[in-house]
C-alpha cells in the first residue's frame, strides 16, 4: 500500500520535471520544419523562355484611335502608325479592335510566321479587314514602289524636258516670226524706197524729156503770116535783157535775124503763144518799135507798153523769110 502511494506522489512529479527541464533533448518529430518567409529576393523566378520569334508590324488604318488587342498585346492604335509587336509563330491569335462604343472581333485565327512582317487592321461597315504582307511582298513592293517612283521622275523630267522643249521651240518661233517681220518691213522700207527712186527717175526722165522734147521743138522752125508774108521766128529766148541790148544781141545771131516789131509780136502772141507753141513766157517781150519810148508786148496780158528803154524784159529773134 505505502509503495502504491508512493508511485502516485512521485511520477507525476518527475513527468513534470521532465517537461520543463531545460536540459532535456526534445525527442525528434517527422514534422517537417516551417518555411521560413518568402521575399522578393528569395523568392523563386520562372525560367525565361522567349519563344516570340513573329516580329510583325500591326498599322491600324481605320479612323480615329482604337485600342487593339492582339493575344497578350494591348495597345493604343493611332490611325497610321506602325507598331512593332512579337509572337509566337505557328500559333493562332484573336485580333480585336475596341472603340468606346462597341468591340469588333476578326472572325478568322491568325498565324504569324516567320517573315511575315507587316498587318494593317480596318474597319468596314461591322467587319474588321485584316492584309498581311510578307517580307518579301514588302520588299517587292518597295523595289515596285522605287520603280515606279523611278518612273514618275523619269516621266516627270521627260515632262519637263517637253515643256523646256516646247518653250525653246516657243522662243525660237517668236524669234523667227520676229525676224520674218524684221526682214518683211526692211524689203517693205526697200521696197518703199525702190518706189521712190523709181519715182524720182521717172520725175527726171520726164523733165528730161521735157526739156528734150522743148529742145527739139525749138529747133523747130517757127513762122507767122503778116501782111501776106511768112516770117521765121527762133525757137528759143535770148533771155532778159534792155531794149538796146536786145537789138545787139538778135543782129549778133547773123542770117537776117532781128528784134520783132510790136506788129510782129502781137502776130506771135495769137498766132504761137496762144496755141501753146513756141514756149514763150507769159511775160514781156521787147520790140523794135519805138514810140516816145521803147515798146514791149506782155504775153500774159495781150497788151503793148512803152517802158524806158533800160528796163530788162524777154527777148525773140525773128527774121523774114
Amino acid at each position: 500500500m505505502r509503495h502504491l502511494i508512493f508511485l502516485i506522489l512521485v511520477l507525476p512529479l518527475s513527468l513534470m520535471g521532465q517537461i520543463f527541464d531545460p536540459r532535456a533533448v526534445p525527442p525528434p518529430s517527422n514534422k517537417p520544419a516551417p518555411k521560413p518567409p518568402t521575399t522578393s529576393s528569395n523568392k523563386p523566378q520562372p525560367a525565361v523562355v522567349d519563344n516570340k520569334n513573329a516580329t510583325i508590324l500591326l498599322t491600324w488604318v481605320g479612323s480615329g484611335n482604337v485600342q487593339i488587342e492582339l493575344g497578350e498585346n494591348k495597345t493604343a492604335a493611332m490611325p497610321g502608325k506602325p507598331m512593332e509587336l512579337k509572337f509566337k509563330s505557328n500559333e493562332t491569335y484573336v485580333l480585336k479592335v475596341i472603340k468606346p462604343s462597341k468591340t469588333y472581333v476578326f472572325e478568322d485565327f491568325l498565324i504569324f510566321e516567320q517573315g511575315a512582317s507587316h498587318v494593317t487592321v480596318d474597319l468596314v461597315g461591322e467587319k474588321l479587314t485584316v492584309k498581311t504582307e510578307t517580307d518579301q511582298a514588302r520588299r517587292q513592293a518597295a523595289e515596285q514602289a522605287k520603280i515606279q517612283e523611278a518612273n514618275r521622275i523619269a516621266e516627270e523630267n521627260r515632262r519637263l524636258e517637253e515643256a523646256k522643249r516646247q518653250e525653246a521651240a516657243r522662243i525660237e518661233e517668236e524669234k523667227r516670226k520676229k525676224e520674218e517681220a524684221r526682214l518683211a518691213e526692211e524689203a517693205r522700207l526697200a521696197e518703199a524706197r525702190r518706189k521712190e527712186e523709181e519715182a524720182r527717175l521717172a520725175e527726171i526722165k520726164k523733165k528730161e524729156e521735157q526739156a528734150r522734147w522743148a529742145e527739139e521743138e525749138a529747133k523747130k522752125p517757127l513762122s507767122i503770116t503778116l501782111n501776106g508774108n511768112i516770117i521765121e521766128v527762133s525757137g528759143r529766148d535770148l533771155g532778159k535783157m534792155s531794149c538796146q541790148d536786145a537789138k545787139s544781141a538778135c543782129a549778133a545771131l547773123g542770117d537776117g535775124w532781128r528784134l520783132p516789131t510790136l506788129d510782129e509780136l502781137r502776130a506771135i502772141f495769137q498766132q504761137l503763144h496762144r496755141n501753146g507753141k513756141g514756149n514763150f513766157q507769159s511775160e514781156a517781150y521787147w520790140s523794135s518799135t519805138s514810140f516816145l519810148n521803147a515798146t514791149n508786148y506782155h504775153f500774159g496780158r495781150g497788151l503793148y507798153y512803152e517802158e524806158f528803154g533800160f528796163v530788162k524784159h524777154f527777148v525773140r529773134p525773128v527774121r523774114n523769110m
